[in-house]
């Protein structure tokens, strides 16, 4: 059985991607706090064209795998009801579930006398870190 466990694949961004978007973020917050949007100084003129030449450089591909990637990454694996970035609380509760699964694997049935006491000790011990996945907080 083939489970589908989100609804697109992309590439991710590259290092080079993101060393570009944060150049171009730099330069729109100098602009932004020192000139007017119709300022034709010299310098606002040089910071503009700056702008759109790292935004040619990391080009519609880069820029739309950042933005893109981003919120796919907070629709898939963050929770929606709070407003930081914060795991689902299923993703959150994976390290503790996956040593509990492997706590049952590695249990030594030989201290068991009846099989159908193991399997309902196993059951109840799946079930139960199961439960926490849903109740955990970051």
């Amino acid at each position: 059985m083939t489970t589908k466990t989100h609804g697109m694949t992309m590439a991710k961004a590259s290092p080079d991607d993101f060393k570009t978007m944060w150049k171009i973020s730099k330069l729109m917050q100098e602009y932004g706090y020192q000139f007017h949007p119709d300022d034709g100084r010299p310098r606002a003129v040089r910071i503009k064209n700056l702008i759109m030449a790292r935004l040619d450089q990391l080009g519609s591909g880069g820029f739309m795998r950042i933005v893109m990637g981003f919120e796919m990454l907070i629709k898939e694996v963050c929770a929606p009801e709070v407003e930081h970035l914060a795991l689902k609380p299923v993703l959150g509760a994976a390290p503790e579930l996956l040593q509990e699964l492997r706590n049952i694997a590695n249990a030594d049935t030989i201290e068991w006398d009846d099989r159908s006491e193991f399997e309902a000790w196993a059951k109840s011990r799946a079930r139960a870190a199961i439960a926490k996945t849903t109740e955990w907080q970051p």
